[in-house]
């Protein structure tokens, strides 16, 4: 199936609103284009390649997103050797036009990994630096969203964090802040919880859906708050309001997640199949890559809403 759907003549067809948002994006080079990302992670007790874990319709969906989202993709994984670590590859070409990208879609790569396609924010360099994932370390971080005035996070970062910032962006501000407060707490959840508390503080609103992996974890975070979907500089990409892709609505900012054989996905709005779960607003998902367990609890006073066994 893998074969089929990549190649010419597959059988899953780009649909309307790819062809009709392709046409604007290429036609209309010097529109401002809104902060826009798609990302996806998986997690299992077995290596996989992230393409066999996506259903094809759900993949071909992602990756026809790129024609939008079309700043560049990255991955990152954790290695399914003796010695697990976390490894990743950045490209600043569309997903849809990197066959780069369906090569290591394709390949076992690890027991869990991310990928992330870049609509690039205003002011932020396109290039391989500002590409997510991001990796510190035993790190990787990519970030769905952007943040104003995020300059004010400089402030926050300490002199070791600033000496890590060889990126450009919101979003490598963000990942620094968080882990800074990883490291201090010694605790994941209140690192998020904590380095988002000051980003409202200090930068106000600002989308901060975000995927975190380590050689131990991997987490999904859902952190829109009162940040509204871009929904004018969305309609603005399309003749109607019904061109738009899926997801690209109220719904825009949304976190799910599925259950895939032995392992979990999570994904962006829209690109999971019906019957996912929605992780709820303020709220994180987490897998423990040592027991396989994963939970869904609240960031601000932690609480278990959801746990199971992979």
């Amino acid at each position: 199936m893998r074969g089929e759907f990549f190649a010419p003549g597959s059988r899953v067809l780009r649909p309307n609103w790819a062809r009709t948002l392709c046409w604007i994006v290429e036609e209309s080079p010097k529109r401002e284009e809104p902060p826009m990302c798609r990302m996806i992670a998986y997690a299992s007790p077995t290596t996989h390649a992230i393409l066999d874990l996506f259903h094809p319709e759900e993949f071909a969906q992602f990756e026809f997103l790129s024609d939008l989202h079309g700043d560049g993709w990255g991955m990152a994984w954790l290695t399914g050797d003796a010695t697990p670590r976390v490894e990743s590859t950045r490209s600043v070409i569309s997903a849809f036009k990197d066959e780069q990208f369906k090569e290591f879609a394709a390949t076992p790569l690890g027991r869990a990994g991310m990928a992330h396609i870049r609509l690039a924010s205003p002011g932020f360099a396109v290039n391989v630096e500002n590409n997510h994932p991001f990796v510190v370390g035993r790190w990787a971080f990519a970030h769905n969203g952007s943040i104003p005035h995020s300059e004010r996070l400089l402030d926050l970062l300490s002199e070791e964090s600033l000496s890590r910032l060889n990126a450009d962006t919101d979003s490598k501000r963000y990942f620094l802040l968080v882990l800074q407060r990883i490291e201090e707490l010694g605790d994941v959840a209140a690192g998020f919880r904590h380095a988002i508390k000051e980003i409202r503080t200090h930068c106000r609103v600002g989308g901060l859906n975000a995927l975190l992996l380590s050689d131990d974890v991997l987490i999904g975070v859902q952190a829109q708050g009162e940040t509204k979907p871009p929904m004018k500089h969305l309609l603005e990409l399309v003749e109607r309001p019904e061109d738009l892709p899926p997801g690209h609505d109220e719904t825009y900012y949304h976190l799910h997640y599925a259950h895939r054989g032995d392992a979990i996905v999570i994904a962006s709005s829209a690109i999971l199949d019906e019957g996912c779960e929605s992780v709820p607003d303020g709220s994180m998902i987490a897998v423990d890559l040592e027991t396989n367990y994963v939970s869904v609890t609240t960031l601000e006073t932690p609480k278990e809403l959801a746990g199971f066994a992979l």
